[in-house]
């Protein structure tokens, strides 16, 4: 049933929804309604790529990884669809799935035939992005948007208009800066926060930077980023973050990693209470959501313990709500 504005939010914290989650859950509706055809179908096929059973055991080892701790995989039910979706864009970007340094979207440029070709040039621009931080310089009609990369100094513009629909002047933007045929766009799990995190942020990630160029001299920070992209993440789950923790989370627009983290551990420490007591009695409890092969749970509606997936129907069944596909 649909939540108003008025009722208890169903997060549990025991406020309005209109005072907690609602702009929050505005903003990622908005997200999914500006992602273009091509976008929508890049995004499906990545997505499901990157939830197959046989990159399971990567999958798990990188949800543990975004962050930052050792969690139970099946509280990654707790996630809702937006953080869950900025961590699986991130694993299919970045991660390495093997020893030869293959990342979700190389497989899936290597191996996928069925793409529409409209899809597969998102999917190869995409495949060369890398992470960055911009400033919002000014945003024009037609949802066009000025941006300075503050870690290379560099001007961009871009078109996209979810940052025109959410996005202010002097806003923080983290995400990819893309290419497509000589139209500029941006990632679709591109985040946005406000203008105080931004002299932060960029402190923490230029301290690393010169670490990493101790042990690889003179590197750009394109090949810093290529492999360091989880940078930001680390920063706002840290305490370096703290004090612009009122800035951010339920009632405002931008989403706080570190309340996500807090819900994680209350579920992994909730989950082995759990298996404690079922080591009592027979009873036994599925956590809402639809059970992966590596255990994960993809937030979702509850579904019943699935049977494991065979190796026929695992191209069909979906693994993700995926705009365009799902919603």
């Amino acid at each position: 049933m649909a939540v108003r504005r008025n009722d208890p939010c169903p997060c549990g914290s025991g406020k309005k929804y209109k005072q907690c989650h609602l702009r929050q859950d505005q903003v990622a509706s908005s997200r999914e309604h500006s992602l273009t055809a091509a976008e929508s179908a890049a995004m499906n096929a990545l997505f499901s790529y990157a939830t197959r059973p046989r990159l399971s055991p990567q999958l798990v080892q990188a949800f543990q990884r975004y962050w930052g701790g050792s969690y139970r995989p099946t509280s990654a039910s707790t996630l809702g669809m937006e953080p869950f979706r900025r961590m699986l864009e991130w694993f299919a970007y970045d991660y390495a799935v093997d020893d030869d340094g293959h990342r979700v979207i190389d497989l899936l440029l290597e191996e996928a035939t069925s793409a529409p070709p409209a899809a597969r040039e998102v999917i190869e621009a995409w495949s060369s992005a890398t992470m960055s931080a911009f400033r919002v310089v000014s945003i024009e009609e037609g949802s066009v948007i000025s941006l300075l990369d503050l870690l290379r100094e560099q001007d961009r513009q871009v078109r996209s208009r979810f940052v025109a629909l959410n996005a202010r002047e002097g806003d923080l933007l983290l995400g990819r800066w893309v290419d497509l045929d000589g139209s500029a766009t941006l990632s679709p799990m591109t985040a946005i926060y406000p203008p105080a995190v931004e002299e932060p942020l960029l402190a923490y990630v230029r301290r690393a930077y010169a670490l990493f160029q101790e042990e690889h001299h003179a590197a750009t920070w394109d090949a810093f980023l290529k492999t360091n992209g989880l940078i930001f993440q680390a920063f706002l789950i840290s305490d370096k973050a703290e004090p612009f923790r009122r800035l951010i989370g339920p009632g405002t627009p931008y989403l706080d990693p570190a309340r996500i983290r807090a819900l994680l551990r209350e579920h992994s420490q909730q989950e082995a209470q759990e298996q404690r007591q079922r080591a009592r009695g027979p009873e036994r409890r599925t956590p809402p959501g639809q059970r992966r092969a590596s255990g994960i749970i993809v937030p979702g509606a509850p579904t019943p313990q699935s049977e494991p997936a065979t190796k026929d129907d695992d191209q069909d069944r979906p693994h993700i709500l995926i705009p365009g596909r799902d919603l």
